[in-house]
């Protein structure tokens, strides 16, 4: 593909964004053709934990770029563990929600942390926002527990293989 043609891509690509952003209906339609076209547009901007997820490490990070990069790659990774080998789509939301719950009750005790010359109740009034974020990360784990322990029950898959052997896969 040349230059040109890029070029040429990108400005249509921005055009459509500038009339959907002025309010242009019309223009809707053509949005969606160039999210679904888009490899990960639609997970990377309808997805709201993203935009949280952003919003709370460029808070935590306090502008530093690098910080912001390592605790991104620890999130991800944080969250992948928690949600398992093949997890479920309701154990990935899950998996999601536990991960932006550790990084706001975190946020919340650095800020607790770092307050200084504050007044008793604005101390207070950070004790309790701690608290309540320690009660949605455990009630968020807690769900999350419940739910695998439901079981839902895996799909067995009988395939004949070569030399008429079965071979019995989970999913």
């Amino acid at each position: 593909m040349g230059q040109n043609t890029r070029e040429s891509e990108r400005r249509t690509r921005e055009e459509i964004l500038d009339r959907v952003e002025a309010g242009d209906r019309d223009a809707l339609p053509e949005l969606r053709e160039m999210l679904r076209e888009a490899p990960g547009a639609v997970e990377e901007f309808g997805n709201m934990s993203n935009a949280t997820r952003k919003a709370l490490l460029k808070k935590s990070s306090g502008g530093d770029l690098a910080r912001r990069e390592a605790q991104t790659l620890f999130l991800q990774d944080l969250v992948a563990e928690v949600a398992g080998p093949n997890p479920s789509a309701l154990e990935k939301l899950l998996s999601e929600q536990v991960g932006l719950c550790w990084l706001h009750l975190r946020l919340m005790e650095t800020v607790y942390a770092q307050l200084k010359d504050h007044t008793p109740s604005w101390g207070n009034y950070v004790q309790r926002c701690i608290d309540k974020a320690q009660r949605r990360y455990l009630q968020t784990i807690k769900t999350l527990a419940q739910i695998r322990k439901l079981g839902l029950p895996a799909l067995q898959v009988n395939i004949a293989a070569e030399g008429g052997k079965q071979v019995n896969t989970l999913s």
